[in-house]
């Protein structure tokens, strides 16, 4: 399994809204998604469809599960915030939101307009790492034990929403490639940190 930068940056653009002008499948990301969906890559205006319908804020109520990390986590953990939603989940701009507008300022990395407000969209938390795998690499474990580690709960959530729907199956193996992907990445940052988990 590939964890190299490029291969994140390819498995990011995969994640983007199909109708942005920057997606596309590179080339070792389409021999995967081959792989697991016997031979046939959908063309993009069914990627398109599928998007539309499971992925964006418009089939919400149709259960569509946006990759969006702060969706998927309380809110917030701080303790000093009071508010009644402060733990609560289903809610954007959280903590992880606050942490990636924070590492993108840092990596000088300007998010299109219709990213701008979830700078913890999964496509956005790809490329992010890796521009670190490239850059920082020493950061790269503890950056995906950060921003990776939702995608256990955000693949179990998006299964119940999408159930035989066969528009998922592109953005089922996509997001198994990813998990494929990070799994690596956040083993390695458990094995560093001082509790091991």
């Amino acid at each position: 399994m590939q964890t190299d930068a490029h291969y994140l940056y390819s498995l990011s653009l995969g994640w983007l809204p199909p109708e942005c002008p920057y997606w596309r499948l590179e080339s070792e990301v389409r021999l995967a998604l081959a792989r697991n969906l016997g031979g046939q890559i959908p063309l993009r205006s069914e990627v398109a469809q599928a998007y539309g319908a499971l992925i964006s804020d418009a089939g919400i109520g149709a259960g569509a599960k946006a990759p969006v990390q702060s969706l998927y986590e309380p809110w917030t953990l701080d303790p000093e915030v009071k508010v009644a939603f402060a733990r609560s989940r289903g809610l954007r701009r959280g903590d992880a939101a606050l942490h990636m507008d924070h590492v993108l300022a840092s990596l000088r990395i300007a998010l299109p307009g219709d990213l701008q407000l979830d700078s913890d969209h999964l496509a956005v938390i790809l490329n992010a790492a890796g521009e670190i795998a490239e850059r920082f690499p020493e950061q790269l474990a503890p950056f995906a034990a950060d921003h990776l580690g939702w995608l256990g709960e955000y693949e179990r959530q998006a299964d119940e929403a999408w159930g035989d729907d066969p528009r998922a199956a592109f953005y089922r193996a996509l997001l198994q490639e990813t998990i494929q992907a990070a799994k690596p990445l956040v083993a390695a940052a458990a094995r560093r940190s001082p509790q091991g988990t």
